[in-house]
């Protein structure tokens, strides 16, 4: 799940809107939307209505939500599907991490987070880890604290069959 904000007319003036979507992975490995809306913001209630809207339209038992680490996301998570584990978007986590590292070590940072998202278990992701922060903690102490951190929610997806993890 995740949201975009796009500049809307209502009531005759122009504001921004945020359009929640929901994209599944079917058991066939195919990808689609099942859910979009719109809302006035990001809050814990419209996340909430959100995913409340998916459960009563039939999403009733999701193997696994993946989104950013937004605090509304987190909390309609644990209200609506509270057994369903959670992933931190990798995408959204990289650019995190990326955005405290200095410019011009960005692109060796980012190969090395592909190679460790990409490791097939969780032992070797944790040694891939270990292995950024030893090499780039005295340049890029602050994005290496946020490797370290975020780790294990960016990497639940280790616990689903290796089929649905590239999604």
């Amino acid at each position: 799940v995740d949201a975009t904000y796009f500049k809307v007319r209502a009531e005759h003036r122009i504001g921004s809107k945020a359009m929640m979507v929901a994209l599944a992975i079917t058991d066939t490995g195919k990808r689609e939307i099942v859910g979009f809306e719109l809302y006035d913001n990001e809050s814990k209630e419209t996340w909430k209505l959100f995913l409340e809207s998916l459960k009563e339209r039939g999403l009733n038992d999701p193997k696994l939500i993946t989104s950013d680490a937004h605090d509304g996301i987190l909390y309609a998570i644990s209200k609506v599907f509270p057994d369903t584990p959670w992933q931190r978007c990798q995408t959204h986590f990289s650019r995190n991490i990326l955005s405290h590292a200095p410019s011009k070590f960005q692109k060796a940072i980012h190969a090395e987070l592909t190679e460790m998202y990409n490791c097939k278990t969780i032992t070797d992701a944790r040694k891939k880890r270990d292995s950024i922060i030893a090499e780039y903690s005295d340049i890029a102490s602050k994005a290496m604290e946020c490797l370290d951190n975020g780790f294990e929610d960016a990497m639940t997806v280790m616990a689903i069959p290796e089929c649905f993890r590239r999604y």
